[in-house]
């Protein structure tokens, strides 16, 4: 499945990640953590026939750099900024780096960075958001699924669940022009947005969801008018 995008927060299945922005680990959606653990969470509605992920029951261990597994794209910026990272895990500059150097990368390679990174910094939306989008740009439904399920309750962001609004509505057939979403899937796309707006409705960046949900809620009223004449 494919689904097209508009200027913000939208998850691309195709096409490259976005160009990295400064990691700002002292602001609200950026906060460390002692054990770098989430708190259980139930799962959000519409993703309960993902598997469930299983979190970490141990602390993640720094290998030292020159233990690193290699890559083709590997390259003496990455390893200074894993030197810099193994010998102080919470220096976020590096952190910072080694996310922005490594975009492009295979996901294998990728997936090793930012779960070390989230290890870490678990409560940084943007990179959440870059990891579900590398996942989803690849058509990894399910991986993508399981972040969102790791990452929607403890962190607050619009962008992250703007792009969890978008996931669902491809799931349910609401962003291909040629595919017409049933019943069953408007309801799950609405109670999606009630979701998500039962968590950030308050939030004062919210008012671009609110606006899409109102523009959704109006696109089924004028097709159940069409349909039923």
């Amino acid at each position: 499945a494919v689904v097209s995008t508009q200027s913000t927060g939208d998850v691309k299945i195709k096409g490259e990640i976005k160009e990295e922005q400064p990691i700002d680990v002292n602001n609200n959606n950026a906060s460390s953590s002692s054990s770098g653990k989430l708190e259980p969470m139930g799962t959000p509605p519409h993703l309960a026939s993902v598997p469930p992920f299983i979190l970490p029951l141990v602390p993640h261990v720094f290998a030292p750099s020159g233990n690193i597994k290699r890559w083709p794209g590997w390259n003496d910026k990455i390893s200074n900024y894993e030197a810099r990272i193994n010998a102080d895990s919470y220096d976020a500059e590096a952190w910072n780096a080694l996310v922005s150097e490594v975009q492009g990368q295979p996901i294998e390679y990728l997936r090793d960075i930012y779960e070390r990174f989230l290890w870490v910094f678990p409560t940084v939306a943007r990179v959440w958001k870059l990891y579900i989008e590398a996942e989803l740009n690849l058509g990894h439904i399910d991986r993508g699924g399981r972040l969102f399920i790791r990452c929607l309750r403890p962190i607050p962001h619009i962008d992250l669940w703007r792009t969890y609004i978008q996931y669902i509505r491809q799931l349910n057939n609401d962003t291909d022009p040629d595919i017409e979403a049933t019943p069953s899937q408007r309801e799950n796309i609405v109670k999606a947005f009630e979701f998500a707006l039962e968590h950030i409705g308050l939030d004062i960046s919210a008012g671009m969801l609110w606006s899409e949900y109102v523009s959704f809620l109006k696109s089924i009223k004028t097709s159940s008018a069409f349909e039923e004449s």
